[in-house]
């Protein structure tokens, strides 16, 4: 059972669950006083405590608080209606409803993206009894998001009723999306708890149900569930089908692209395909700027930047990590990435470079990321001279592996990076100038 807490209480605990940080980021006081506007909107639609009267003031001081997100969403979250009206208004509570929601669950979603968590849950408990007259499928998408932060916040089992009521109500509805997701959840939550086995059967029926319904981005994201259970079996072949499958169905996402990319980079380290990781990890942190994404891939593209041996490029991966590192906040995330900033230096200069880094780490690990310390203390402990003509497996697929393997390693060592498709534009461009010149 997870109890939503006031939303400065929920505030308070988030920022102490982030040892070091005093806030997290420039949207902090809207943020809050959304989530304390939209509790007393529920009281007003649940017609406790204030007037009726009271309704057109709130939403008079959430709109400009939502950035006018209203005026620019449709008639209800994810419904296909006509556009709403401009603004929520008291006279129509069902519009001004389906409106809020709408923006008011994208908003919640930044919230929770950048790690606060309990606030976001406060918020989304608010958002349901302060729109009553939302659509079905919002209120199943709110459980849905609910389910996903309590999974986060370490509520297994709270997540896995709210998962099971965002699939009834897709049910009774007749939303295959919102099936989908809620098997999806209910998948993560098998694997967080260790039972492979079970997430891989429910992850295989998300992909199937997903696939039925035509419903691509969810088919994505169950290939990236069995991506991640087959890495965690040791079977690199199916893993890596299963994420460039992922990749192919992420569509215009570059989130998820760059989600895909660092998991798939990750599967190909383990296998000894570092050339093909390098190129993944660098094409994940280049597609997003999101730091919960951006840090570990920059992490990761250091550690195989080491092994292939390129110098240069842990150089440059190193000073783009310290610029990130600079002005974001999550502490897991900047933790791991130092870390594995450390393992690569130490490849690379095994003596002094990669001691600060490690340092830094280790003052962000003790909090808690027990994973984290043991690779640091791994890192720390001497080891044996290796033979001079010891290293890793070739980053080369050997002919012995699946086709399909060499395809997809292949397929990552080539992969396009908007970064060179920019420089070559601008070259490209320069060239023509000059030549009509």
């Amino acid at each position: 059972m997870i109890v939503p807490l006031p939303p400065l209480d929920a505030y308070r605990a988030d920022l102490a669950g982030a040892p070091g940080l005093d806030s997290f980021g420039a949207d902090d006081g809207t943020w809050l006083l959304t989530a304390e506007l939209l509790t007393r909107r529920a009281r007003v639609r649940r017609g406790r405590r204030m007037p009726q009267d009271a309704l057109a003031a709130i939403d008079g001081a959430l709109t400009p608080l939502l950035h006018g997100e209203w005026a620019a969403q449709p008639g209800d979250a994810g419904s296909g209606g006509d556009a709403g009206p401009s603004a929520p208004t008291a006279e129509d509570p069902a519009a001004a409803d389906a409106a809020l929601a709408a923006s008011a669950l994208s908003v919640a979603e930044r919230v929770e993206a950048a790690g606060a968590l309990n606030l976001a849950f406060a918020m989304l408990v608010a958002l349901a009894d302060a729109t009553p007259g939302a659509s079905a499928r919002t209120h199943g998408l709110v459980l849905a998001q609910r389910a996903r932060i309590a999974r986060k916040l370490g509520f297994l089992d709270a997540a896995d009723a709210l998962y099971g009521s965002a699939a009834r109500a897709g049910r009774a509805s007749g939303d295959a999306d919102l099936v989908v997701r809620a098997m999806l959840g209910r998948g993560v939550l098998a694997r967080i708890r260790g039972n492979y086995p079970d997430a891989r059967v429910r992850f295989r029926r998300a992909l199937r149900a997903s696939e039925r319904a035509g419903l691509a981005s969810l088919a994505s994201m169950a290939h990236h569930g069995l991506l991640i259970a087959a890495s965690v079996a040791g079977d690199v072949d199916t893993a890596l089908q299963h994420g460039w499958a992922a990749w192919q169905l992420a569509g215009d996402d570059v989130e998820r692209q760059a989600d895909l990319l660092a998991t798939l980079a990750a599967a190909a380290s383990d296998a000894g395909y570092d050339a093909a990781a390098l190129r993944a990890y660098l094409g994940a942190a280049a597609r997003s700027p999101m730091a919960r994404l951006r840090l570990p891939a920059l992490g990761g593209a250091a550690l195989s930047a080491a092994r292939v041996g390129d110098r240069g490029q842990l150089e440059a991966i190193t000073r783009d990590l310290e610029h990130t590192l600079a002005r974001e906040a999550l502490p897991y995330e900047r933790a791991q990435a130092l870390t594995l900033l450390a393992e690569g230096w130490a490849l690379a200069e095994p003596t002094t470079r990669g001691e600060p880094f490690a340092s830094r780490a280790r003052s962000l690990a003790v909090n808690g990321y027990h994973e984290l310390l043991h690779q640091l203390d791994a890192l720390a402990t001497p080891a044996r001279p290796a033979p001079p003509d010891a290293g890793r497996a070739p980053t080369l697929p050997t002919t012995a592996a699946p086709r399909a393997t060499r395809v997809v390693v292949r397929a990552l060592e080539a992969l396009d990076l908007p970064s060179e498709r920019a420089a070559g534009a601008h070259a490209s461009a320069a060239y023509q100038i000059g030549a009509a010149r």
